[in-house]
């Protein structure tokens, strides 16, 4: 009696009570070219997922079968599902490819894109208090004139520009966190609507 496909399963066809049994995807040729395209996907796809290296011929590749436990829900799907995911055996496998090195490898791609993140997000920051800072030199330029009625508002101003001035030199900003960058822009920013 056929037995499962998948190293370490022992489904039986006709002696395995409430498994289903599939074979592994042909080619379908008499389709149009996108189905055959697709089909030859799939059954490569399959068989990477059944990952046996002693099925060698394509005959034994046409009798191999694979039962609805390695299939999300139980069923596989239909071969235009493509987003399906039991499109193809996924559950229990019969063996784990992830490796020590794929974690590692894993991790730090996780971790340079968490430092990438970091970095714009302080580059974002850095670049509104450089806006701001322009924006109080405009301001205490075109206030200069030495208008009476403007002399407490310059005053503030001058002040607020030194502020500014002493954030934007400190260059301390990528050792800051992102929140503490922003927290000063958005003190500084309440200073000069």
């Amino acid at each position: 009696m056929p037995m499962c496909g998948i190293f370490g399963c022992s489904s039986r066809k006709g002696v395995t009570k409430n498994v289903s049994f599939f074979k592994v995807p042909k080619i379908l040729t008499d389709q149009g070219e996108e189905t055959m395209k697709l089909s030859e996907e799939r059954r490569r796809l399959w068989k990477a997922a059944i990952n046996r290296k002693d099925i060698d011929t394509e005959e034994r590749w046409e009798r191999t079968l694979v039962c609805s436990k390695h299939f999300v829900g139980g069923v596989k799907a239909y071969l235009h599902d493509r987003t399906s995911p039991s499109w193809l055996p996924t559950l229990d496998l019969g063996y784990t490819k992830i490796t020590s090195s794929a974690i590692r490898a894993a991790r730090e791609r996780f971790n340079r894109a968490s430092q990438r993140r970091h970095k714009i997000k302080i580059s974002d920051a850095v670049s509104s208090l450089l806006t701001l800072k322009r924006r109080c030199i405009d301001f205490r330029d075109n206030n200069a004139s030495g208008i009476s009625e403007y002399a407490e508002n310059t005053e503030i101003q001058n002040d607020s520009t030194c502020n500014v001035h002493k954030l934007t030199e400190n260059r301390s900003f990528h050792s800051a966190s992102p929140g503490e960058v922003i927290s000063k822009a958005m003190d500084i920013q309440t200073l000069f609507p």
